[in-house]
């Protein structure tokens, strides 16, 4: 009879003891999950703000692309650039005509002499 209570008693400490260590074990997973809930939650405050800055910066580019839609157009009323005018490659093409001139000159004058 002894040991039919001694054993009864026993279960019930080792039953207790189990249940606050389930209770300890609950306590440190709840913690565990609230820390993790708590990092989402700031994982997905800081990628709606990368959303957000996304959005802005897209509808920045945006602007920025009908701006230089509209210099392109403004540009090609204004008629060619400095390097595209005739009368520039008309004025080189004078330069170097002489130039080569007065080189293939020299040089035949050179061969002549020896």
């Amino acid at each position: 009879m002894i040991a039919i209570a001694l054993s009864i008693i026993l279960t019930a400490q080792v039953s207790t003891v189990c249940d606050v260590d389930d209770a300890v074990c609950l306590r440190r997973e709840l913690l565990r999950k609230a820390d993790e809930v708590d990092h989402l939650k700031v994982e997905l405050v800081h990628k709606d703000r990368l959303l957000e800055i996304t959005n802005q910066e897209n509808n920045i580019n945006s602007s920025n692309l009908a701006a230089l839609r509209k210099d392109a157009l403004n540009i090609s009323k204004l008629g060619p650039r400095w390097y595209e005018s005739p009368q520039l490659w008309l004025g080189i093409g004078v330069f170097a005509g002489i130039g080569l001139t007065v080189l293939s000159g020299w040089a035949i004058g050179q061969a002549a002499t020896h």
